[in-house]
């Protein structure tokens, strides 16, 4: 599929335009897929998967809570489910959320994660 340069494209890159990085070339390589499922990088393992399959962490106050359903606004973390010992240990939750930020107990519990991030 041939693209025509765009405004901020060098002169030197010709063709599908993949050499500049815009979006036009991004669009290019998407065309075709039907549905495009996200994906995210999970903080503690550093893997990634599809963002249905991940827990999103958000921060409340100085808790981190679940923030995926309902979902809560507000800076968010990918985890597996599996990876949240290993967040703890490589202080993933600290890096990614900030010096203060505790993991809410609640957040690994089974059945103990409400998911209203602490709302009520």
């Amino acid at each position: 599929m041939f693209l025509p340069a765009h405004p901020g494209c060098p002169d030197d890159v010709k063709g599908d335009g993949a050499a500049c990085g815009s979006a036009v070339a991004r669009l290019a390589k998407r065309v075709g897929s039907r549905a495009v499922t996200p994906e995210r990088t999970c903080i503690a393992c550093r893997g990634r998967a599809p963002q249905s399959e991940l827990l999103r962490l958000v921060r409340r106050g100085d808790l981190v809570v679940d923030g995926t359903s309902p979902r809560l606004p507000g800076r968010g973390g990918y985890v597996h489910h599996g990876c949240l010992d290993l967040a703890g240990k490589r202080q993933s939750i600290r890096r990614n959320f900030g010096s203060g930020a505790v993991l809410d107990p609640s957040v690994g519990a089974p059945g103990g994660s409400s998911g209203d991030g602490g709302l009520r």
